[in-house]
């Protein structure tokens, strides 16, 4: 009798340990991309080096990706087969700089240039690869598209402008904020980043009128709340019902995920991350973002898989060995045909499901 006593508070107290001791910690080690194990398959594809801004500088359309290269003298788009790698195309940019791409029904429009050039906005006709036109801009512009018509945001002057893929010149909308970084076309309206303010105002599309303010000042952990010194965001991605956004503060701070919901304008999950994260997308069923991994990690490049149901992290996955980390830009994400591509110092990682 004593010693059924005993067996029985001994599997009392492991069900207790088991039970209260939560779900494991993800390992790295084990979800290394490049282990034969691993549930995801990779493709290394190399490519011209990739010089986007803010992950906005690749756009993606009909089995193609459109990526901004840039030398000494000379920047241009290159079009690559997104399941090969394959270069498709080079289309040669005015100017130097490149800083944001974006797709409408037939065309890609591509923003760069800087002082000494000029600023300028040039189509792209997606079934010859050849330039359509060129307008000039007063400076720096982030882009964002629905179907055949193209938002123009000056960030210096928070100046709005509409064009029709099929018009020619631009139409003013309004005057915005003039510290706007990064718009996005989601839920029917523009949503746009003031990272000064820590703020995402949403934009009446056919006005420019603000419809709303919404903070994005979550707390962080190992820090104080969001400031304008060292505040870093992604550009805005519109999906399962959701805007997303990447937020960091500081190298040594782990990340969040923002999620927005369009129907109550506000933000109804923060997703902790790891340091850095950067471009969000969407593929195989799940949301992808790229970081420096946590402080323990040993900054290698991680993929995380977010659960986009539950708004947590389900895996992690290396995406570099440590020897190729000293010289290493962070991956940016890119989206393609449900696969992604992980693009860094001119190669490409093709990345789906085995």
């Amino acid at each position: 009798m004593l010693n059924k006593m005993i067996s029985f508070s001994l599997f009392c107290a492991i069900f207790l340990m088991v039970g209260c001791a939560g779900p494991p910690k993800l390992s790295l080690d084990k979800f290394n991309i490049d282990n034969p194990d691993s549930p995801l398959r990779i493709t290394v594809f190399q490519i011209d080096r990739y010089v986007g801004i803010n992950g906005a500088g690749a756009c993606t359309k009909d089995g193609s990706v459109w990526l901004g290269h840039g030398g000494t003298s000379t920047h241009y788009l290159a079009k690559y087969s997104a399941g090969t790698g394959v270069k498709l195309a080079s289309v040669p940019l005015k100017g130097q700089g490149f800083h944001f791409c974006a797709v409408t029904s037939n065309s890609v429009w591509v923003t760069g240039g800087d002082v000494l050039s000029g600023f300028s906005l040039t189509q792209i006709d997606i079934a010859t690869d050849r330039i359509v036109k060129v307008i000039t801009l007063e400076g720096h512009a982030a882009l964002t598209t629905e179907h055949d018509t193209l938002w123009i945001l000056m960030v210096k002057t928070g100046k709005l402008y509409r064009i029709i893929e099929k018009e020619t010149n631009l139409v003013f909308l309004s005057n915005t904020r003039a510290r706007y970084q990064s718009i996005a076309f989601a839920a029917g309206s523009i949503w746009a980043f003031d990272e000064h303010e820590c703020l995402v105002d949403r934009i009446e599309p056919n006005s420019g009128k603000v419809l709303a303010e919404i903070s994005a000042t979550p707390q962080v952990e190992g820090s104080s709340l969001f400031g304008s010194a060292g505040f870093n965001v992604g550009s805005p991605v519109y999906r399962e019902g959701s805007v997303w956004l990447t937020c960091s503060v500081e190298k040594q701070v782990n990340g969040k995920i923002l999620r927005i919901d369009p129907d109550r304008n506000e933000v109804i999950a923060n997703i902790p991350v790891g340091r850095m994260p950067k471009s969000i997308v969407f593929a195989m069923g799940a949301a992808w973002v790229s970081t420096f991994g946590t402080i323990e990690s040993n900054g290698y490049h991680v993929l995380e898989k977010i659960d986009v149901h539950a708004n947590e992290v389900m895996d992690k996955y290396r995406l570099e060995s440590p020897d190729w980390i000293v010289g290493r830009e962070q991956p940016w994400l890119v989206s393609t045909n449900d696969t992604l591509w992980a693009i860094s110092d001119g190669f490409a990682r093709h990345i789906k499901v085995k």
